[in-house]
C-alpha cells in the first residue's frame, strides 16, 4: 500500500475505528495465552573417531522427541500507546508422539564445548598454558537427552581443571562458562520483557512492532558489528498489524537467534549470506578457517550465535539440512537429507484481516563449530581433525491458534464486520432520512398552500337594472 493510500485511510474515521477493533481483537486472541505449540527435535549422534581421523563428521538422527508447549504472555502494562508482557514457554514431554526409542536418558556424544573454548584460549600465545588444560579432556562428551535439551549438563572435567593453580584465573577471567550448558534450558519460563506498539497514534500501521526487548532499543554492541544488524525490528512473531497483505514486508525479531528475520513476502535465500548488502554486520572475524584459509566470515547458510552468548560457545545455528546453505557445507557433513522449502524452511499463516497468527513452522538446526587450533602440542591429538561444523540437532516446531479460539475469531470477525458494515450504511441512511424529512417538508408546504387558497373571498361587483346594486360573494 502506498503511503498516499494509507494516508487516505487514515482520514476516513470508520477506518480508524475498525483498524482499533481488529487489533483489540488480535490482542484478546494473542495475549491471553491461546496458542498451541508442538517442538519435536530430532538429534544427531555423531561418529566420533571419523571427525578425530579427521574424517567427514557421518550422523545418525535420532527422533523425533515431541514436546508440547504451553504459550502464556504474563502482562505487565497494558496503556494507549503500547503493551508491555513477558512470554511464557512450558514445555512437556509427550511420550506418545515421540518415537519409540526416544527415552530423555539416552545418551549420545556431541562435541565438547569447554574443550573447544579451552583449544581457542591455548591458540593465543598469551594463554598457552591453557593448552595443559587439554590434556585432562575429550573433544566429545556423552550425555543424556534430558540434559543436552532443558535440563543441562555440568562438564565432567572442568572442576579439576579450574583447580589447577593458574587454571583457576583463566576460568574466572577467560572462559567464563556457565554452571550448567543446556540448549533450550532459556527456552522453559517467563522470557525476557517486550514491548510492543499498540498502533493508536498511526492507524494501526506500527501495531505489535516492538519498542524495546529487556529494556533496549539496540542489542549490545559486542553482539554484532553494525547499527543495523543491532536493531529490533518487527514483531514478536505472535501479532501483526490488520489489514496485512501478501506483499507487506515483515519483519520479526527472534531473541534465540539474537537477531531479527524478514519472513514475509517470502523467506529470501541470502537472509543468511554475509555477502549480500545489509548482512555485513552478521560477520564475526575470528581468525578461525573452516572452508578456505582465506575465508573471513562463515559461509552462506550459517549463523555464528556465539557472541550473544555468555562464554562464547562456538554455536552456530542453521536450518535443518542446511537450507540455503553453501553446498561446501552441505558437503562436509555424511547423513544429513536433501534440503527443500517445505520441510525445513520457515512457513507463516496469519488471519489478515486482524494481523492474528494462525499458524507458523519454525524449523532451525543448532550446531558446533569444531576448530582444532594452531599450534596446540601437550593435547589430545588433534592434527588429523579437520575444522568442521558438527550438527547437534534440528528443531521442528508447530505453533498454532486453538480451536477454541479458531471459533471466537470468527464470531468476533463477523461481529466487527456487521458492525464496519452497519457504519458504512449510516451515511446511507442519514441521506434518506434526509430525502424523506425533505418530501414531508415539501408535502406540507403544498398542502398548507392549498389550504390558503381555498380560504380565499373574491368580491365581484355588477351593475342590476332598476339601479339597484346587488352584492355577491363567492
Amino acid at each position: 500500500m502506498t503511503a498516499e493510500g494509507k494516508k487516505c485511510k487514515l482520514k476516513k474515521l470508520h477506518c480508524r475505528i475498525i483498524q482499533t477493533a481488529l487489533f483489540v481483537t488480535g490482542i484478546i486472541l494473542i495475549l491471553f495465552g491461546i496458542s498451541m505449540a508442538f517442538l519435536t527435535p530430532k538429534l544427531i549422534n555423531t561418529k566420533i573417531y571419523q571427525v578425530l581421523n579427521g574424517n567427514k563428521p557421518e550422523v545418525i538422527k535420532i527422533g523425533p522427541y515431541a514436546y508440547e508447549v504451553s504459550l502464556e504472555k504474563n502482562i505487565i502494562d497494558f496503556g494507549n500507546d503500547s503493551i508491555k508482557y513477558q512470554n511464557v514457554h512450558n514445555f512437556t514431554f509427550d511420550v506418545n508422539a515421540s518415537c519409540a526409542e526416544c527415552s530423555l536418558a539416552r545418551e549420545i556424544w556431541i562435541p565438547n564445548i569447554v574443550f573447544q573454548k579451552f583449544v581457542e584460549i591455548a591458540s593465543n600465545p598469551i594463554t598457552s598454558v591453557a593448552q595443559i588444560a587439554l590434556t585432562s579432556q575429550q573433544p566429545f562428551l556423552k550425555v543424556s537427552v534430558n540434559d543436552i535439551l532443558f535440563n543441562g549438563y555440568r562438564d565432567p572435567y572442568l572442576a579439576n581443571i579450574c583447580a589447577i593453580p593458574v587454571m583457576d584465573l583463566i576460568c574466572k577471567s577467560v572462559l567464563k562458562v556457565p554452571n550448567r550448558i543446556g540448549f533450550l534450558m532459556n527456552r522453559n519460563g517467563a522470557q525476557k520483557v517486550i514491548e510492543i506498539s499498540t498502533g493508536s497514534n498511526d492507524g494501526s500501521i506500527a501495531a505489535g512492532e516492538i519498542l524495546n526487548w529487556d529494556g533496549l532499543k539496540l542489542l549490545p554492541e559486542n553482539w554484532w558489528n553494525s547499527k543495523q544488524a543491532r536493531k529490533i525490528n518487527g514483531t514478536d512473531g505472535g501479532l501483526y498489524k490488520p489489514f496485512i497483505k501478501k506483499t507487506d514486508i515483515i519483519y520479526v525479531f527472534a531473541p534465540d537467534l539474537c537477531r531479527y528475520l524478514l519472513l514475509l513476502p517470502l523467506m529470501k535465500e541470502d537472509l543468511l549470506d554475509p555477502a549480500v548488502p545489509g548482512n555485513e554486520g552478521f560477520c564475526h572475524n575470528d581468525g578461525k578457517a573452516f572452508f578456505s584459509e582465506d575465508e573471513k566470515c562463515l559461509p552462506k547458510g550459517l549463523l555464528d550465535l556465539s557472541h550473544c552468548y555468555n562464554g562464547t560457545p562456538p554455536i552456530l545455528f542453521s536450518f535443518p539440512n542446511f537450507l540455503y546453505a553453501d553446498k561446501r557445507v552441505k558437503e562436509s557433513v555424511i547423513g544429513l537429507n536433501e534440503s527443500t522449502v517445505q520441510h525445513d524452511g520457515i512457513i507463516i499463516e496469519i488471519e489478515p484481516q486482524t494481523g492474528t497468527l494462525l499458524r507458523i513452522y519454525i524449523r532451525s538446526q543448532i550446531n558446533i563449530a569444531m576448530w582444532k587450533g594452531r599450534e596446540i602440542i601437550y593435547s589430545a591429538d588433534l592434527s588429523r581433525m579437520k575444522n568442521t561444523i558438527v550438527p547437534l540437532f534440528a528443531e521442528y516446531q508447530i505453533v498454532k491458534i486453538g480451536d477454541n479460539s479458531l471459533a471466537l475469531l470468527r464470531k468476533m470477525l463477523l461481529l466487527i464486520k456487521g458492525t464496519f458494515a452497519f457504519l458504512c450504511f449510516i451515511p446511507i441512511f442519514v441521506g434518506i432520512l434526509f430525502v424523506i424529512v425533505a418530501i414531508f417538508i415539501e408535502l406540507l408546504l403544498k398542502t398548507k398552500l392549498m389550504e390558503e387558497k381555498s380560504n380565499k373571498v373574491i368580491a365581484q361587483v355588477q351593475p342590476f337594472p332598476n339601479n339597484q346594486k346587488n352584492v355577491s360573494f363567492r
